[in-house]
């Protein structure tokens, strides 16, 4: 029988997962059978065994980050931070940790999100305004259960401030924080209000600024909230169409939220397809299979 400390740690883990598996499935790679990847490490690591360097052990967590080894990643960014203490690299091993922490059991998970949460406040307190740490930030510490590091004040005063930086990420940030508090109305408020500044601006350049997943959040923002749905196509459409290696949100979702806005604007031949894609990919995922039958 659990005893009820075990029983205490497993519900607020659960707790912790429970959004970011279902919501936001993160791409992983199988770096482990990629051939060009594993040439390239071992002659990398070939390389540092000769000659020792900074810059060479930067090289390899940063090819490992590319690729989605995060172990290795992990490893070599902390060398990496203690010979040349960055924010980039902090916030990268900060990245790397968290996506770690999804991939293994809930309990391996604890060390990995005492990494994730340690190195991001590195990367704050070397570059506290940076947009991009913030919006992370945000999330970090709103998630992260209290017992294992999480501060919700924290994250909202970080959205407090990405908002005076950065209006646009402010408005989605304070939105996401409204959804997690269940706050749908005040959530569609500050989403709409990103969408009308977004719109007085040239998309494209909203869409391309360094922060990725804004294209693909927009899209699935609107799905939800049926703000604008043509706003949320043609973000979806440049998210599919910029799509690479390096990208974050697995391809079914950005599917998934094409055949939400298409059911809304009454596309339906248009939503089949874009949940065959989404099944094609993904044969089991639950939610295009509940929609597809919906819409039969």
């Amino acid at each position: 029988m659990l005893s009820f400390k075990s029983f205490f740690l497993t519900f607020f883990l659960s707790f912790l997962f429970s959004f970011s598996q279902e919501s936001r499935s993160f791409v992983k790679y199988d770096f482990k059978n990629d051939k060009v990847y594993n040439l390239k490490l071992k002659e990398l690591k070939d390389s540092l065994n000769k000659n020792s360097t900074s810059k060479l052990e930067r090289k390899i967590a940063d090819l490992a980050f590319y690729y989605k080894d995060w172990d290795t990643a992990i490893g070599f960014y902390e060398k990496v931070v203690l010979n040349a203490p960055k924010g980039d690299s902090y916030f990268r091993l900060s990245v790397a940790a968290g996506r770690k922490s999804l991939e293994v059991s809930r309990l391996f998970s604890i060390s990995y999100l005492g990494k994730t949460r340690s190195a991001l406040l590195k990367a704050l307190e070397l570059q506290p305004n940076n947009p991009l740490f913030l919006r992370t930030a945000i999330e970090i510490f709103y998630e992260i259960p209290n017992f294992l590091g999480g501060d919700k004040e924290f994250a909202k005063e970080k959205a407090a401030l990405l908002y005076e930086l950065d209006p646009i990420e402010g408005l989605m940030a304070k939105g996401y924080l409204n959804e997690k508090e269940e706050d749908l109305v005040l959530a569609k408020l500050n989403y709409s209000k990103a969408i009308k500044l977004i719109l007085k601006e040239e998309l494209e350049l909203v869409l391309n600024r360094e922060r990725r997943d804004l294209a693909y959040e927009l899209g699935r923002v609107t799905a939800d909230f049926e703000i604008n749905n043509e706003l949320g196509i043609t973000s979806l459409q440049f998210y599919l169409k910029n799509y690479n290696f390096i990208d974050n949100i697995a391809l079914e979702w950005v599917y998934f939220n094409l055949a939400k806005i298409s059911i809304k604007q009454k596309a339906m031949q248009k939503s089949k397809i874009y949940l065959e894609k989404a099944l094609e990919i993904k044969p089991d995922f639950k939610q295009a299979l509940l929609l597809k039958k919906e819409i039969k």
